[in-house]
């Protein structure tokens, strides 16, 4: 039934909205900044962090 399907959806956003509060919370940590207010703030935050981190193994 299409509440079902309907249910399904607010779950996988309910998911997706913890998934980036938790990605905000470690860019946060790494970057000592201000929180990111938005999910592409967020995204590219994250992005940095993991080139800056690819960056440190290979010196």
């Amino acid at each position: 039934s299409s509440s079902s399907v309907h249910g399904e959806e607010e779950e996988d956003e309910c998911a997706m909205n913890d998934a980036f509060e938790e990605l905000r919370c470690i860019c946060q940590q790494h970057l000592k900044s201000d929180k990111p207010r938005t999910k592409l703030e967020i995204l590219h935050q994250a992005t940095a962090i993991i080139l800056s981190l690819e960056q440190q193994l290979r010196d």
